[in-house]
């Protein structure tokens, strides 16, 4: 596995020891020395995707907004030729 934490939510040591006694063991490939390391890395992922997630709205709202100015300029502009052909 690659994180030591994400084999269990109660604890390595009670899936170590059971292995341990079938004559088999868990190999960790990442073994940060800290766990702030990963804590950092995590925290970094979320602020990330939210920070991902605001822009995204933002940039929804004003294509939103551009969308409904240009429909509304091409209705004014109608209803004009409208009038001048009547």
């Amino acid at each position: 596995m690659e994180h030591k934490d994400r084999a269990s939510r109660f604890g390595v040591a009670y899936i170590q020891t059971l292995l341990a006694m079938q004559d088999r063991e868990l190999v960790v490939v990442n073994t940060a020395e800290q766990s702030q390391d990963d804590l950092m890395g995590d925290f970094v992922a979320i602020i990330t995707s939210f920070a991902a997630r605001l822009y995204g709205r933002r940039h929804a709202k004003r294509k939103t907004q551009q969308v409904l100015a240009a429909l509304q300029q091409n209705g004014n502009g109608r209803e004009s030729e409208a009038r001048k052909s009547s």
